[in-house]
């Protein structure tokens, strides 16, 4: 029988039991983000992210995280990212995050019709 949305909100699993979920704290995630900022030049990080000059100089230090909204457009905007995060986040990837990359932007310009 299939299982309803609610149901699937509040019936743990075994896999998914309270006791053997994982958190990421705060620190994990603005260091993971830091060493990613820091393979950009600032201008660079602002276009894919869509954060001022002065946001990204202080997401390259460490003193700020990133917003839902930030990583949302960082994946968007850049495939070697969205696949590192993907990775960060837990998921599996058949090969190499450049590797992922690399087919995603080989099928993102087929689709557009780019030589």
């Amino acid at each position: 029988m299939p299982i309803s949305i609610t149901d699937a909100r509040t019936n743990f699993s075994a896999e998914t039991d309270a006791k053997t979920l994982e958190h990421v704290s705060t620190d994990n995630l603005v260091d993971f983000t830091r060493e990613r900022a820091n393979r950009y030049t600032e201008k660079e990080l602002a276009r894919l992210t869509g954060l001022s000059i002065a946001q990204v100089k202080n997401l390259r230090l460490g003193r700020s995280g990133v917003s839902g909204k930030t990583i949302s457009n960082w994946c968007r905007n850049d495939p070697a990212f969205r696949a590192e995060y993907f990775r960060f986040c837990g998921g599996h990837l058949e090969g190499e995050p450049e590797m992922v990359a690399a087919l995603s932007r080989a099928i993102n310009a087929i689709v557009r019709g780019i030589p």
